[in-house]
């Protein structure tokens, strides 16, 4: 069955998982980031793909 979307509401259709959150520690400071764009690569071993902006670090 095919039906119309919302063009707003497209990336819904891409986007198949829940976001991850990133964490990050050096030097005494932590960071954390919310990864919608995810995606596993292999099992063994365990590897996996985010996509991450650095306009999100927090300062």
């Amino acid at each position: 069955m095919r039906r119309s979307v919302e063009l707003s509401k497209a990336y819904r259709l891409l986007n198949h998982g829940p976001p991850v959150l990133v964490t990050s520690a050096a030097s005494g400071r932590t960071n954390v980031m919310a990864a919608p764009w995810n995606m596993a690569l292999d099992f063994m071993p365990c590897k996996v793909a985010v996509v991450i902006d650095k306009n999100t670090y927090r300062s």
